[in-house]
């Protein structure tokens, strides 16, 4: 569990204080609802200066929620290397998907992949 945590601060604090300094917003995968002015909305994503942090967060059901990267602005089409942060899952693919309990969330790294 404290290697867990471990994980959780440094990529949570890493995104923090990136050097872009951009703020998530809102996207719209493919398939979901359009988001509401009266609700929080479960997609977000926004850049970093070495990728995309994507949040999902359980806003209204425990389901599956599910990302195409292709979806995701900035991204585009293309393979890519993921981390959670809360879990510490890492992955690598065109999407990502996550069970995620009632008002729980996902944070997630994503960049492209290193090439030799």
């Amino acid at each position: 569990m404290r290697i867990l945590l471990k994980i959780h601060e440094k990529g949570i604090l890493s995104i923090h204080q990136d050097s872009l300094g951009k703020a998530a917003t809102t996207f719209r995968p493919s398939g979901a609802a359009a988001p509401s002015p009266n609700s929080l909305y479960p997609y977000w994503a926004g850049p970093l200066s070495d990728g995309v942090v994507v949040g999902i967060v359980a806003v209204s059901s425990a389901t599956t929620y599910s990302v195409n990267f292709s979806d995701v602005p900035g991204l585009g089409q293309g393979t890519f290397n993921w981390t959670e942060f809360y879990s510490g899952r890492t992955g690598s693919g065109t999407s990502v998907s996550f069970n995620l309990g009632l008002h729980d969330m996902a944070v997630i790294k994503v960049v492209k992949p290193a090439t030799v």
